[in-house]
């Protein structure tokens, strides 16, 4: 059996090695869309990434207050100092402020709606929350569900919008909190100069907004598993939609996840 030169044979190698690596380069570019990523993203990129799925992973097995979506429920004087606030927070703040801000909820959806395929490749969404004097725990849990719960490849930005609060505790110590928690800079913060309603500071929040597509969610309220790609995936199929997801209910009282 005749062999070939070595300086062939290992000319050939390289050949071979440099057209795996290329192809590997390509196979990862297409996977991550880096052909219209830009590098100086990458390493925010996989932060999300990281970070979305140690949440997934942990979600389950989390326990505590509220965890699971369970209800809190309050006795002796809490409970007294709940009932007091209610008239003027809506919803029991004392029981909220007991919930984890990053608390687990069960995936509630139907098997059916589990089963659903979406492209790969899907719109960019900047979800928009507005909020005037929110309290602290429910306006950060919905901020930190939103992130937790969005694919990184489609979640572009997550902007609370400050309709010209005046507690001490949004201004300074929410800016900290938020630079602190997410230092990659998927949720910042933009604030009016006046009090403008709720229509205006959603095109405030319009205007700023860079993603494909927006999203207005109120300033109290944890997405669920799931809930962007079916949004997305219609938009993708008509740009003119305008599409409500299914809301489902957060006892005022108890904090429990209806589902």
């Amino acid at each position: 059996m005749g062999l070939l030169p070595r300086s062939v044979r290992r000319r050939r190698s390289s050949i071979i090695y440099f057209v795996l690596v290329l192809l590997i380069i390509v196979i990862l570019a297409h996977y991550f869309d880096l052909l219209n990523f830009p590098t100086t993203h990458l390493a925010h990129y996989s932060k999300r990434y990281i970070r979305y799925q140690k949440y997934k992973q942990s979600e389950p097995y989390r326990t505590g207050p509220g965890e699971q979506g369970a209800a809190v429920l309050l006795h002796g004087e809490e409970k007294k100092l709940a009932d007091s606030l209610m008239d003027a927070e809506a919803f029991n703040r004392i029981a909220s402020d007991k919930i984890s801000l990053e608390r687990s909820i069960k995936d509630v959806r139907d098997e059916r709606c589990k089963s659903i395929p979406y492209p790969r490749v899907l719109p960019t969404a900047s979800v928009v929350i507005i909020f005037h004097n929110e309290a602290w725990s429910p306006l950060l849990r919905t901020a930190h569900s939103v992130v937790n719960r969005s694919p990184p490849d489609y979640l572009h930005e997550v902007i609370l919008l400050d309709d010209f609060s005046d507690k001490e505790f949004l201004k300074e110590k929410l800016q900290d909190y938020v630079s602190e928690t997410w230092p990659d800079g998927v949720v910042k913060i933009v604030r009016t100069q006046q009090r403008s309603g709720l229509i205006r500071a959603r095109l405030a929040g319009a205007e700023v907004a860079t993603g494909d597509v927006l999203v207005f969610l109120d300033s109290h309220c944890e997405v669920n598993t799931g809930w962007l790609e079916p949004l997305l995936g219609r938009i993708q199929e008509d740009r003119t939609a305008v599409l409500c997801p299914e809301i489902d209910l957060i006892d005022k009282t108890t904090l429990q996840y209806g589902g």
